[in-house]
């Protein structure tokens, strides 16, 4: 099937670990997403655990709630870390459920705590 071939795709770029990747909410995406059918990165050595941008910038920005700091949502991790002039001329905005925003935003973020 489709879904099988382009698995094994990723399968093939996944292969020999991720280094250098990185996601924004990692734990929601492998946990709850493709580390389940029909993806099944959850047979063992295929598990997938990659470092999470969104528990990082948790201590970046350090948003204050109840229970002490907020795991900041994509455009709260943008507001906080780029003056309103970085956004405007990076074109840092949000639409919402566009994954290459979503790509381009989180690129940003990661490149920013690494600065």
């Amino acid at each position: 099937t489709v879904v099988e071939e382009f698995r094994d795709t990723v399968y093939d770029i996944f292969d020999g670990g991720m280094p250098h990747m990185t996601a924004y909410n990692a734990p929601f995406d492998f946990g709850k997403f493709l580390n389940y059918d029909p993806w099944g990165w959850i047979d063992g050595d295929n598990y997938i655990e990659m470092p999470c941008l969104m528990d990082k910038a948790t201590y970046v920005c350090k948003i204050r709630n109840r229970y002490g700091y907020k795991w900041p949502k994509v455009d709260e991790a943008i507001n906080h870390m780029f003056s309103p002039r970085e956004r405007r001329e990076y074109d840092l905005h949000k639409e919402k459920h566009r994954a290459l925003d979503d790509a381009r935003l989180e690129a940003n973020i990661m490149l920013k705590m690494i600065d």
